[in-house]
């Protein structure tokens, strides 16, 4: 699947009835793409698809990885030492700039193969536009208490 197909399939309702779609709306549909592209292990596409090439992801325990290459990495990790679910729920979402921007806050749980959470927190994600589509600028992770011994993504 290529970058071009996921935002065709994912934006599709984008202008609906000759509006936009409330941006919550599209925030919505990018967290449900990627979390169903992490069950996947289609790293290389979220990273592709969801990152801007400038991205900073600050993860809890970890070094701030810049670029997509380590975003795509921390990933792979956290899949790999069995976090194979990952949830979002968005709390709020804040148009910036005329809609060209917008800053994403909510939930994130990562859960393994048994579907028992391994990994809870909140997250704030700015999202800014580039060539017409959504990619991730900063995100940010906080770990609500410890994580659980089986997830090592430390």
């Amino acid at each position: 699947m290529t970058t071009a197909d996921i935002n065709e399939e994912l934006l599709k309702p984008m202008n609906v009835a000759g509006g936009k779609q409330p941006l919550r709306d599209v925030a919505e549909g990018l967290a449900f793409g990627h979390c169903r592209l992490f069950r996947e292990k289609e790293f290389n596409t979220i990273k592709d698809h969801y990152y801007a090439n400038d991205c900073r992801m600050m993860p809890p325990f970890r070094p701030v990885a810049h670029g997509k290459k380590a975003v795509e990495e921390f990933f792979q990790r956290i899949y790999s030492s069995g976090g194979v679910y990952l949830h979002v729920d968005i709390e709020d979402v804040i148009s910036i700039v005329d809609n060209e921007v917008m800053e994403v806050v909510g939930d994130v749980q990562l859960l393994d193969k048994e579907k028992q959470v391994i990994f809870e927190g909140k997250f704030m994600s700015f999202w800014i536009k580039r060539n017409g589509n959504w990619v991730i600028l900063y995100i940010i992770w906080n770990a609500n208490g410890e994580m659980k011994s089986t997830c090592n993504i430390q």
